[in-house]
């Protein structure tokens, strides 16, 4: 529980600097499991559970959906964590809640639902297809059914909202994504440049050499009525050279305001895998 929303992004900005094994040793000296971590944790046992085609596969995740999840893109599957791209998976529970003074809140992959304390059962029934209509009663109104912008497409500004960029060499992949939208009253964004191997029908994580120079730029605004849209903006770096499974940046923000004018302003993205060309994108 945080007392305070800049508690809450205090905790959020701390669990993101860690590194993994930071992270696990934090969470085994405060005796609790972060939804992210089980998540991370189930998709790690993937290669001890004798699994030898796509059936077996599906039948793991489907077993396992609440923390594991099967994305389809361009007509292919990647495994994935379920809200792997959540700056809050993290400090969230192991039913993906986390709670703010009485105010409880839930990620789910569009869109954020929030209740008061004493309505919590109410998110144990809520889910990605739930018809939040049925709640509406329940539901802390004014932040419910704030939908990611990036889901409206790409806007034509500046640099766009969000990118998938990949290229692949026989059974081998290097993926960059790239999104900055909002989820309730927080700007949130998202970068990530991946090695992915093919198994068992699907795209699976992996270890490479990952070299990675990337500058991104953000813009987004606080909308007041009665007063100018207030700009704000941001820079991100991801740059070196490792055998990993991922680069990675997130970054949340609290604005008070639940408009959709985010949009990046710049970016200029090399990222390279010895089994794979480069990928190289640039905006201005």
């Amino acid at each position: 529980m945080f007392d305070s929303f800049d508690e809450y992004q205090q905790a959020v900005s701390q669990s993101l600097e860690r590194t993994e094994e930071e992270r696990k040793a934090w969470e085994v000296s405060q005796g609790i499991v972060s939804f992210g971590t089980a998540c991370d944790e189930l998709y790690s046992d993937i290669e001890s559970v004798g699994i030898t085609t796509f059936s077996d596969l599906k039948e793991y995740v489907d077993n396992n959906s609440k923390y594991l999840q099967l994305i389809e893109e361009d007509g292919e599957f990647i495994l994935e964590t379920q809200m792997y791209n959540s700056s809050d998976r993290y400090i969230s529970n192991l039913n993906g809640m986390y709670q703010i003074n009485d105010t409880v809140y839930k990620d789910l992959e569009n869109k954020t639902v929030a209740v008061l304390v004493d309505n919590i059962e109410i998110l144990h029934q809520i889910n990605e297809s739930t018809e939040l209509s049925r709640f509406s009663d329940f539901l802390v109104q004014g932040y419910n059914s704030i939908e990611d912008s990036y889901k409206d497409g790409d806007a034509d500004i500046e640099c766009g909202k969000k990118h998938k960029w990949w290229t692949t060499n026989g059974k081998n992949r290097t993926r960059v994504e790239l999104k900055v939208y909002m989820r309730g009253y927080n700007v949130k964004f998202f970068a990530q440049v991946r090695p992915l191997k093919r198994s068992w029908g699907a795209w699976i994580h992996c270890k490479r050499t990952i070299d990675v120079n990337a500058v991104i730029g953000i813009e987004y605004a606080i909308k007041t009525p009665g007063y100018p849209d207030k700009w704000f903006s941001k820079e991100f770096t991801m740059k070196g050279k490792k055998h990993t499974s991922k680069f990675e940046k997130t970054w949340s923000d609290w604005t008070g305001d639940n408009n959709k004018l985010q949009h990046f302003s710049n970016y200029s993205i090399y990222a390279d895998t010895p089994s794979t060309n480069a990928i190289i994108k640039n905006c201005n």
